[in-house]
């Protein structure tokens, strides 16, 4: 293992840790040394580490599974980061054909499983780390929409350009550059996570390092995080609260999960025991007219529903709503006579309806910009909804109003679904943007706010006060509330411990 500092910004240090890549034939054991190794539960595969030219490790050294694992340990026990990133541990099947059986690279695969490991050993270690784990798409992404701005795509070419010289398997063109104007989390956070109790107080839910943990609103502060209860394997960052209850999704099963206070209910998966039995999404869920409905992406590119009539008891069967080319990121907003449900596709977002009891309703005609991720949505008037998004090529912020011609605001920059918030009659557009601030806008330009935090944040209101909600770069939960409705928001600051 070798440790390079930056020398004109040592606070920036590298680490290579000399594992052979997928297709060195020179390699211990022949070529897929790390799948080899990550398959290898018994650890018995052993990998020899390499010696670099002009390196400075100079003994041998060898790799099984656990020592993988514990090297990353160790690392992040150095480190001690505050956010984790990696990149994808599961690929979407539909598509990177190429790549079979990972749709990636597999040493991308491994490389972000080996990393979940590592962090979920280093969560339990007692050392009491906090961190926000971050995974982001890989190659697939040169078949999703350009979602950045021009501005940020000049940048990354300009700074890959710095190191095709010295390779000669890469270059400017083909999917290199496509890969650099695109930049997608694997798994949104989104903007649902935090609730009001029956008592008025609020919690905010977070998945730290696969594991949910809770804030809770005291008399006069927060405590937490606590740890919810174990869901039985690791969660999807991507999580949805609604009617008091968690939705979440295990990303070892694929399963759809829902807390409540008695605990977890596995509420299955729309495609178990198919072929496509992995290629869902992560839930949403929704409170209209007292029953609870889940929503999620399934195998077929389409969306799934399951609903609660009465708020706890849940079927078997997952009904199938249509669509095709669902994208992550599909949202929901409760009204006054029901819910609409939008889902992004590569070139429209799709909406469905259901008012009064009646059967969801796909609304064909429902036209609006493409979209370049995730959605949200929030209820308005009566039974009307606002919905937000960034769109193709530009990422630009797309706000569409049932029964309202589609508004464009400018492009903030940055990445992740923008939050919503109807508060005194006037709707509140926010973004996580190109400097990882918080912007808003009420329409017309962006008001940055000042600080920084790791993602977009999740929106409370009380008594037409806005409340935001996001976690910060140091791992704690922050907060930025109004002073008085339609007022300034103050400086954001850390809740609990």
């Amino acid at each position: 293992m070798e440790l390079y500092t930056l020398k004109e910004r040592p606070s920036i240090q590298l680490v290579f840790v000399n594992l052979p890549e997928n297709a060195d034939a020179k390699a211990l054991g022949g070529p897929r040394a790390l799948v080899r190794l990550w398959q290898d539960r018994a650890n018995f595969v052993r990998v020899r580490a390499l010696k670099p030219t002009g390196g400075v490790e100079g003994v041998n050294c060898f790799y099984d599974r656990q020592s993988v694992i514990d090297t990353l340990v160790g690392l992040y026990a150095h480190f001690r980061p505050t956010v984790l990133r990696s990149q994808d541990t599961a690929p979407d099947r539909r598509y990177t054909g190429n790549w079979v059986p990972f749709h990636d690279h597999p040493d991308h695969v491994m490389a972000a499983l080996f990393a979940r490991e590592a962090a979920d050993l280093y969560q339990r270690s007692g050392a009491s780390p906090r961190f926000v784990s971050m995974n982001y798409r890989d190659y697939n992404v040169d078949e999703a929409p350009i979602n950045i701005t021009p501005e940020e795509q000049r940048e990354k070419l300009d700074t890959f350009a710095a190191y095709v010289p010295y390779d000669d398997q890469v270059s400017m063109g083909g999917p290199y550059d496509a890969w650099a104007r695109r930049t997608y989390y694997r798994w949104p956070r989104g903007v649902n996570w935090v609730a009001t109790d029956q008592s008025g107080r609020r919690r905010a839910f977070a998945v730290l390092a696969g594991r949910l943990v809770r804030w809770t609103e005291t008399d006069s502060d927060w405590t937490g995080p606590s740890p919810a209860p174990d869901a039985g394997g690791p969660l999807a960052p991507t999580i949805s609260v609604a009617g008091q209850r968690v939705f979440a999704r295990r990303q070892d099963t694929n399963d759809v999960l829902v807390l409540s206070e008695s605990g977890w209910t596995n509420l299955g998966n729309p495609n178990r025991g198919g072929a496509r039995e992995f290629e869902g999404g992560a839930p949403v869920a929704a409170v209209a007219r007292g029953e609870l409905s889940v929503f999620v992406r399934n195998g077929g590119g389409g969306v799934s529903m399951l609903t609660a009539p009465d708020g706890r008891t849940w079927p078997t069967r997952w009904a199938d709503l249509g669509g095709s080319d669902v994208q992550d990121g599909i949202a929901v907003a409760a009204n006054g006579t029901g819910w609409d449900l939008f889902a992004p596709t590569r070139q429209s977002v799709l909406r469905w309806s259901r008012r009064d009891g009646e059967a969801p309703r796909r609304d064909t005609a429902f036209r609006a910009p493409a979209p370049s991720g995730p959605l949200s949505a929030t209820a308005t008037d009566g039974d009307q909804t606002a919905l937000a998004y960034r769109v193709t090529d530009s990422a630009a912020v797309a706000v569409v109003r049932t029964g309202s011609a589609p508004v464009l605001l400018p492009a903030p920059g940055g990445l992740g679904a923008p939050g919503l918030a109807w508060a005194g009659g006037r709707l509140s557009v926010f973004v996580r943007d190109r400097a990882a601030g918080v912007s808003v806008s009420t329409g017309g330009a962006w008001t940055p706010l000042p600080g920084q935090v790791a993602e977009t944040p999740a929106i409370s209101l009380r008594d037409n006060r806005i409340t935001l909600f996001a976690l910060g770069l140091d791992g704690r939960l922050q907060t930025s509330a109004q002073d008085a409705p339609g007022g300034a928001f103050r400086r954001w600051g850390a809740l609990g411990s």
